[in-house]
């Protein structure tokens, strides 16, 4: 076959669709109406753990920790009167949630483990320094699933602030059959959030390993989660 009987390959029309900025951002701006209305139907049982207080009402700041599968309505739980920066991969879903995220006045750090991990670290310890608030899914965005990776850990050891773990569940949700478990919570439910005692890198003056923090978040979000899926009624 001659080379001017190839034609070059194109992708199908709805998938070039799906793919085209202007589609992107509308249809970001309909996730973030989505949730924004869905929020006015939702019954908030909140618990904070009485050290995370200071946190939660923008008097100090801290590094934020929550599972992938639990980060839909985190937009609606950020403290008030604080920047709060999410760190976000390269993943191919990376930009899709920069664009949701930037409704609600929270901005993205690019960054993950194989690219770019020393420009995101350098950027989020300045971010930290000068007071703002990051947030980070341990377990993202490839899983294992609620396995905390070690990169929350080394930040908060370099940048010497708490990580706090905080989750949620919903009484009314679908969960995707996604390597997350993806929670999207639905329209009248309950919902119930956790946010549980900061996790400092330091104790009695002594440092704790990147390992050791990394488990202890591991097993603190872990247990936030499933009390908050036992009190919403969400099977374990």
């Amino acid at each position: 076959m001659s080379e001017a009987n190839v034609k070059p390959f194109r992708l199908p029309w709805h998938k070039r669709i799906f793919k085209h900025p202007l589609f992107q951002d509308f249809a970001t701006w309909l996730i973030a109406v989505a949730i924004k209305l869905m929020s006015y139907t939702f019954r908030m049982d909140v618990t904070i753990a009485p050290e995370s207080h200071v946190y939660m009402r923008s008097e100090d700041n801290a590094i934020f920790c929550f599972w992938h599968g639990r980060l839909i309505l985190f937009p609606l739980f950020k403290p008030k009167n604080r920047q709060m920066h999410v760190l976000i991969s390269h993943h191919r879903d990376g930009e899709l949630i920069t664009k949701v995220i930037r409704h609600f006045g929270i901005d993205s750090v690019r960054g993950s483990s194989n690219k770019g991990v020393k420009a995101a670290t350098k950027q989020l310890i300045d971010m930290l320094q000068s007071g703002h608030n990051i947030s980070i899914t341990p377990d993202g965005p490839r899983g294992p699933v609620r396995k905390a990776a070690a990169g929350a850990a080394y930040l908060s050891r370099l940048s010497r602030r708490p990580l706090l773990p905080m989750t949620y569940s919903a009484s009314r949700c679908r969960q995707l059959r996604s390597w997350d478990r993806f929670m999207i919570p639905l329209p009248f439910s309950r919902i119930v959030v956790h946010v549980g005692a900061p996790i400092w890198p330091e104790e009695n003056t002594e440092k704790r390993s990147v390992e050791a923090l990394s488990l202890l978040l591991e097993q603190s979000l872990n247990t936030l989660t499933d009390r908050c899926d036992t009190q919403a009624g969400v099977p374990l």
